[in-house]
């Protein structure tokens, strides 16, 4: 799991739970310790502009990795991900997805280089997480999603041909389906639409980002 610099999700604390590696970013840090400084992660990655030294102090004393990198042609995210695999590396164990808190909202150029991110780590299964929706890109081929909601609840959801010229769409479980429809920035592009099944899928030719927006 990776901590960014933006707001945490209220289910903060689940996702800890869950997680095996926890590698907070610069400011996420920051984040971490005004939520709960009693969950430590188990390093700080970045080049700590955004981070006060009595964060760090305080992390250091608890026995937190800290590394401090001076690249800026690398994102925070970017740093975090590789400490993550050059940790893989060394102890043989692999996690199987990558959930990152703060990766979407706040500063949107910001929000694209972490969806840059999602492409430049194609071979990772990437979660960008905000408080109020998740994105993740979808590899070519056919992918099966499904979900657990109440009847109640109301999913919106978006298709976004990001990074490619086009992609060839078709999906099941959407109120408004997709049959082998082309989208591209200046065409169609499938935003906004719902979730109407526990069981969605989605076949595309193109790597296609898929939005889950759970407050509309």
């Amino acid at each position: 799991m990776v901590i960014l610099n933006y707001h945490l999700p209220h289910n903060l604390e689940d996702y800890w739970g869950t997680s095996g590696l926890k590698v907070c970013a610069d400011g996420g840090a920051l984040q971490l310790f005004n939520r709960n400084k009693n969950l430590l992660p188990d390093a700080i990655q970045g080049d700590f502009d955004s981070v006060s030294s009595e964060v760090l102090d305080y992390y250091r004393e608890k026995g937190v990795t800290i590394n401090q990198h001076e690249d800026q042609d690398t994102t925070d995210l970017q740093k975090c991900l590789a400490f993550l695999e050059r940790t893989e590396k060394e102890t043989g164990q692999v996690n199987t997805s990558i959930i990152v808190l703060g990766g979407m909202g706040g500063c949107i150029s910001h929000t694209f280089a972490n969806l840059n991110t999602l492409f430049l780590y194609q071979h990772r299964k990437l979660v960008l997480v905000g408080r109020k929706n998740i994105a993740l890109l979808l590899r070519p081929g056919l992918t099966h999603v499904h979900y657990h909601k109440l009847q109640t609840d109301e999913i919106f959801c978006s298709l976004v041909p990001l990074g490619v010229q086009s992609a060839l769409v078709t999906t099941t479980g959407l109120k408004w389906n997709l049959s082998n429809k082309e989208l591209a920035f200046g065409g169609l592009v499938s935003t906004s639409n719902k979730i109407e099944s526990d069981q969605v899928t989605i076949q595309t030719n193109n790597p296609i980002l898929w939005i889950i927006d759970f407050d509309h």
